[in-house]
């Protein structure tokens, strides 16, 4: 058995030590701190040298797992391995883990991009996982275990790599005009655009091979260059530079974790998709100071009730000025834009019919299902559940 490349975390009576190999996202610390403490706690009534060894599986509130086993002299100690997933979540249940938790802001698309780095481990070999932690801990016995790493399958490029074509001025022109095509693209936040130039060429972004006998790393190189360009026409497109900086880090660490070929090429594609349907979604560009910071309050509190009253004394203005200053900059009124957005990151959850309309309003912070359902067909022109009706399953 393979062991799996997340992370360690032994408690001691001094405090917890991480042994990361992951790197997580801010917001996710304080949770991870909390189970390692939680589970410490478990296993106290088993820490004797009689007790038979005791493993504890954690599923925690964003359905990330954690195996945790006393260990050390007399088991005084908890090691805690994890986080892993034992089944692959959906887009929409992400995001409504991600409201319900009420993270805020933009930190769903970072559970998003992390849920897809961490390891997936079936249920059932939790039981060979637990056991070899265990022996390896606690066995001065146990063997070495050889991780292998089998790189002899993985797909090559195939067709002409260019080379010859670079020393072309015709090949040249062609190449970086479209880059520049695409880069326009993702700065307008032309999602459908970028869909079709995506679809074009892989070597959207080609450069000269560096290892011409290593189609991987000739691969993530091929990514890194993406996620270098295009976070930048992200930022010139108006997106957040706290948002652009987050996503681009969360590219950089799932390219440096993958090791297929077809996994980094379907990658490029997603960082495209992803920075053109931020700069789209999120973008403030041209704003005032006022008004891009309202936005930002607003996106950032989506799962709770917001009033105009609120808005204006987190911002230190009156109601009316940042009611005028906003209807003129946004095309509506502050109170239209907080229930728009919310209607709209609701549409995935409610497309997922696997959440109640009652509880997709509660989530997004409405008093009913009935108010819920009031503002949805006010900007969305039905009912939710026709709406719903009207949607292909997934």
């Amino acid at each position: 058995m393979v062991l799996a490349p997340t992370s360690l975390y032994l408690r001691t009576k001094s405090g917890t030590t991480p042994f990361l190999k992951l790197q997580t996202p801010n917001f996710l610390n304080r949770s991870i701190d909390a189970v390692v403490t939680a589970l410490a706690k478990q296993l106290n009534p088993f820490r004797s040298e009689s007790a038979e060894s005791s493993v504890i599986f954690y599923l925690d509130a964003f359905r990330f797992g954690y195996l945790a086993l006393p260990v050390g002299e007399n088991r005084a100690d908890t090691l805690v391995f994890g986080p892993f997933v034992s089944e692959r979540l959906r887009t929409e249940e992400l995001r409504y883990i991600a409201h319900k938790m009420k993270i805020g802001g933009y930190n769903h698309l970072l559970l998003e991009s992390f849920s897809s780095l961490v390891p997936f481990i079936d249920r059932s070999s939790l039981p060979s996982l637990a056991g070899l932690l265990a022996g390896f801990f606690e066995s001065e016995t146990c063997a070495p275990r050889l991780i292998v790493q089998d790189h002899t399958a993985l797909p090559v490029f195939t067709g002409d790599l260019y080379e010859d074509k670079f020393e072309r001025h015709d090949f040249i022109i062609s190449n970086y005009a479209h880059e520049a095509k695409l880069v326009s693209a993702v700065a307008n936040g032309d999602v459908a655009l970028v869909r079709r130039e995506m679809n074009w060429d892989m070597h959207t972004f080609y450069m000269l091979p560096r290892y011409p006998n290593d189609p991987l790393r000739e691969m993530k190189n091929l990514c890194i260059t993406a996620n270098s360009i295009l976070v930048r026409a992200a930022i010139r497109g108006g997106l957040d530079l706290s948002l652009a900086h987050n996503l681009s880090s969360s590219f950089a660490m799932r390219i440096e974790h993958l090791t297929d070929a077809q996994g980094l090429k379907e990658l490029v594609n997603e960082i495209a998709i992803t920075f053109t349907s931020a700069v789209h979604d999120y973008t403030l560009a041209g704003r005032s100071e006022l008004v891009a910071n309202t936005v930002i309050l607003i996106r950032r509190n989506l799962s709770s009730p917001i009033s105009l009253s609120w808005l204006a004394e987190q911002m230190h203005v009156s109601r009316e000025h940042l009611c005028r200053c906003f209807s003129r900059e946004m095309g509506m009124p502050p109170t239209d834009f907080i229930h728009q957005t919310k209607v709209r990151e609701s549409c995935p959850l409610l497309a997922s019919r696997k959440h109640s309309i009652g509880d997709i309003a509660l989530t997004f912070g409405y008093s009913s299902p009935s108010r819920y359902t009031k503002m949805f067909e006010r900007f969305m022109g039905l009912p939710p559940k026709r709406w719903q009706q009207q949607q292909r399953p997934k």
